[in-house]
């Protein structure tokens, strides 16, 4: 009973927190929003899938922003991004800690 009690506390922690991201995935990330020809979803989504603590934010927003329309669960960072779309992503993800 304690086991569930003690995870239940960590997924509630980790969905509540404002996880850190790495310094290198935000200024890669800022790098690229500074150089608009090599702005794209594929370059964000490069970066992205090294941190996992951004695709989680990603996902998460995405989740927590879901359309009533929407029949499956996004998993992939690129189908994501597609979704939210670049300034979005920018405007609503937290890339600072």
């Amino acid at each position: 009973m304690s086991e569930q009690k003690d995870l239940q506390f960590w997924v509630k922690y980790l969905t509540e927190s404002e996880l850190p991201v790495l310094k290198q995935t935000a200024r890669d990330l800022a790098a690229l929003r500074q150089d608009e020809n090599k702005l794209s979803v594929v370059a964000i989504a490069e970066v992205i899938a090294r941190d996992l603590i951004v695709t989680v934010k990603l996902l998460r927003y995405l989740q927590r922003h879901k359309h009533k329309a929407q029949t499956s669960d996004v998993v992939q960072v690129e189908q994501a991004l597609l979704m939210l779309g670049i300034e979005p992503f920018f405007a609503h993800i937290p890339l600072t800690n």
